[in-house]
């Protein structure tokens, strides 16, 4: 059912949100939709009606949506984000197989009560599901300077302005960023550089240490006007995590460096329009204090755990994602000088 413009209208006043053409397409085809889909699968949809539109602007959109209220999130076990537009109170059954998800109507579902409605019938037609309460996630211990615990709004308001925006630029951020993932080759360079912090000519060279400048330069003429596409995320990945480059400051015998999960994040963030978070050792290290548990630096993890976890904290924070990765990547560095891990809820 398409919603007409006087309806959406009044939607988008009642959250606080501007109303343009490009919204209420997407919003329509997430309602149309009648399931939880993927930002592909609404990106599909919105192109039969705006062929020129971009999946990050598609994804930016559900994103916006998510933050105001006018969407819900379901990320069900996995690293893909899902969009529900049903804002009733309700459950899910998730499906450990193919991920597919069902809602349950109705009022809470006591726990003892639940093993009869998920359990396998002889035919085998719910097998592999798993029942999933709406909200449910990691609780996190957010905490101030000070160690005290905060929710997550305080928490975000006091790690944000925190973030290092002397190292690095927050407007070749943004412009880059703003590209939607249509970068050139002089644009991966400039990743590069501000992945690496090296904006002095200096700095940006080869062997310096700190800077992967041979791995940048080679992503400058393979990756111009490649496209990722959800499938082949974990893929990419993997190549460029693991791809190395020549460096004579390494300490490897071969002289090489390869260049890092890190990096290759930032190459998918950038790609993606920011659909995917950079993960760093800080981003680690706030992930390992926020939740109490290790963070490795896997793809695995970031795929199976980081993505859900940071998005769920997006929610959390009712903020953009860009503020929250700030928030994160201060609060990381923060844990490399104080006792923040040591401090009891």
């Amino acid at each position: 059912m398409r919603l007409t413009h006087e309806r959406f209208r009044e939607l988008a006043a009642k959250h606080g949100l501007a109303v343009t053409h490009q919204r209420q397409v997407v919003y329509d085809a997430v309602i149309a939709s009648h399931g939880h889909h993927s930002p592909e699968n609404i990106y599909a949809a919105v192109r039969r009606r705006i062929p020129s539109i971009s999946l990050a602007t598609v994804y930016n959109n559900l994103r916006l949506f998510i933050e105001c209220g006018l969407l819900r999130e379901v990320s069900p076990h996995a690293s893909t984000l899902r969009v529900d537009g049903n804002l009733k109170p309700h459950h899910h059954l998730v499906c450990a197989r193919c991920k597919s998800v069902q809602d349950i109507e109705g009022s809470p579902l006591p726990c003892k009560n639940l093993s009869p409605l998920i359990k396998p019938k002889r035919s085998g037609r719910n097998r592999g599901q798993n029942y999933e309460r709406n909200g449910a996630g990691t609780r996190k211990m957010f905490k101030l300077e000070n160690g005290h615990p905060c929710d997550a709004l305080q928490w975000l308001n006091e790690w944000e302005p925190k973030y290092p925006s002397n190292k690095y630029d927050e407007k070749q951020y943004e412009t880059l960023i703003g590209k939607e993932g249509i970068l050139s080759t002089d644009d991966f360079i400039q990743i590069g550089r501000w992945k690496d912090a090296a904006q002095s000519n200096d700095k940006w060279r080869p062997n310096v240490a700190s800077v992967a400048f041979p791995a940048w330069r080679d992503a400058s003429v393979e990756l111009p006007n490649h496209r990722i596409e959800e499938a082949t995320v974990e893929a990419f990945l993997k190549k460029w995590t693991h791809y190395s480059y020549p460096d004579a400051s390494s300490r490897n015998k071969n002289g090489k460096k390869r260049m890092g999960l890190s990096r290759a994040t930032t190459l998918l963030h950038f790609m993606t329009g920011g659909q995917f978070p950079i993960f760093d050792s800080n981003i680690r290290r706030a992930a390992k204090s926020l939740c109490n548990r290790p963070a490795p630096n896997r793809i695995e993890w970031y795929m199976a755990s980081y993505i859900p976890f940071f998005r769920e904290l997006v929610t959390e924070c009712r903020a953009t994602a860009r503020r929250v990765d700030k928030a994160l990547h201060a609060y990381g560095r923060a844990t490399l000088f104080s006792q923040l891990y040591c401090y009891p809820f």
